[in-house]
């Protein structure tokens, strides 16, 4: 069965449809009942929204990402405020917040949205999880809406909760702005990459690297999500190898990659992060002298090269990175030495950031793109400042957006050799270089303008005469 096309996402987009329905109630009653009066606010779910709705107001006002909303103090080189968890999980704070700014409202209207597109997505993400893993999409419309609205049940929550309690009712606890709801669907997602990587051998080392992507952006949007996301990669590792000990070998890697982008993200902290940066030379040598280490490393030098040689023979403009005799079979790169794989690594890095050159156009459309390709040069050298200046300024925000751009520009720049795919592939990196690029940029601008001597005007009062 194959979960693609509207035709098997019909029932699932009824269902989705049908949770935003029940997710936006509140907010209906309330239109209906205040009329031309609701005056432009949103229906408080639970009594912390209104704090999160004020941090994300004082974002989409310019104002530093380390601000309390509580007391209204901002991070300033005189009053410097410490971490806390609003600074900490931004993620969907910044998601949020630079859409408003741009689009010119407020957060209120930003929430009103965010209730409507985030039960959406959460149940179209439950669905493809359960989908995937049963194969039967009418079971799986069923289950998303299940999860969706009885979970609280299981947890003892929402309406249970009231009955047991007396306390307090909160409609549909996942809903609540902008946390959870905002990356409450990257937690099923994240669970169905991670089920991918461990069946699909043809993309399993792609959406390792997709997965622990995903665990980073959970990092640092919500601590319960993300420590859930731990806590079940645990019990499915234990579970897939109690059931598959054969596997054991072959699978544990993609459990590794995911952990130790897991890893990185939490090192970001500026002192952890330099402890990092000490250690971690120290560990790879030491893995690195291992044999069984050095043939799985070389392992997956060789798969990127096979599948850069597979790019070879496809349609459009293609460029080589292997040694010429390494294309004459696609067996010989089993037989690839040392040397070659080292020249294979720095030119695929040094091809990634120069191809296409511009004096290498032999069509009309790779005319047309040049000017692309030069503001892409300017970017990339503009990257490096921007990254030292970033991580003075804000090195948790700095490390997130480098290590990012690192992971996607290498996978990318290993397995291609086709220009059009790797214009296009470069897409994934560019988001995140983009920002630093913009750093460097403005750090260069302010540099210049200081170095600009001022003109002084000349007074030389004459007398009168």
């Amino acid at each position: 069965m194959r979960l693609s096309g509207i035709a098997n996402w019909k029932w699932a987009l009824w269902a989705a449809v049908a949770v935003t329905l029940l997710s936006a109630g509140p907010q209906l009653l309330m239109w209906g009942s205040r009329g031309a009066q609701w005056n432009g606010t949103y229906a408080e779910l639970h009594g912390d929204e209104w704090v999160y709705s004020a941090y994300v107001q004082a974002l989409i006002d310019g104002r530093p990402r380390r601000n309390d909303p509580y007391t209204g103090r901002d991070d300033r080189p005189d009053n410097v405020q410490p971490e806390s968890l609003f600074s900490i999980q931004f993620l969907p704070a910044y998601v949020i917040a630079i859409p408003a700014r741009l689009l010119g409202i407020s957060s209120s209207t930003a929430f009103i949205v965010l209730g409507v597109l985030a039960p959406f997505f959460a149940c179209l993400s439950i669905y493809w999880l359960i989908a995937i893993v049963i194969r039967d999409r009418n079971l799986a419309a069923a289950g998303s809406v299940v999860v969706l609205c009885l979970g609280a049940l299981a947890a003892g929550e929402g309406l249970i909760h009231l009955l047991i309690s007396g306390d307090n009712y909160s409609f549909l606890p996942f809903l609540r702005r902008y946390v959870p709801v905002a990356p409450f669907p990257l937690f099923f997602v994240f669970c169905t990459i991670v089920w991918k990587a461990l069946n699909d051998r043809r993309f399993a080392f792609v959406c390792s690297v997709t997965a622990g992507l995903l665990l980073d952006l959970l990092i640092f949007s919500y601590f319960f999500l993300w420590t859930a996301a731990l806590a079940w990669l645990a019990c499915i590792a234990l579970l897939w190898f109690v059931a598959y000990p054969r596997r054991l070998r072959q699978d544990s890697p993609h459990f590794l990659i995911i952990l130790l982008l897991a890893v990185t993200a939490l090192v970001l902290h500026p002192r952890w992060l330099l402890a990092f940066v000490a250690v971690t030379p120290i560990v790879v040598g030491a893995a690195l002298s291992r044999p069984d280490v050095q043939l799985k490393v070389y392992g997956g030098i060789q798969a990127a090269a096979r599948q850069h040689a597979g790019h070879i023979a496809t349609a459009g403009y293609v460029y080589k990175l292997l040694d010429e005799r390494l294309y004459e079979e696609r067996a010989t790169v089993l037989d690839m030495h040392f040397d070659e794989a080292g020249r294979f690594i720095v030119r695929a890095l040094e091809g990634y950031v120069t191809v296409p050159l511009p004096w290498q156009a032999r069509s009309a459309s790779a005319l047309a793109y040049l000017p692309e390709q030069v503001i892409w040069y300017i970017i990339v050298a503009l990257a490096p400042i921007g990254l030292v200046f970033s991580f003075r300024r804000d090195p948790l925000v700095a490390g997130l957006l480098f290590g990012f751009a690192v992971v996607a520009a290498v996978t990318v720049a290993m397995t291609s050799g086709n220009v059009g795919t790797l214009v296009r592939h470069r897409g994934l990196a560019l988001p995140y270089v983009v920002w630093l690029s913009a750093v460097g940029a403005c750090e260069l601008v302010t540099w210049s303008v200081a170095a600009l001597p001022l003109r002084r005007p000349s007074f030389n009062p004459q007398p009168f005469s």
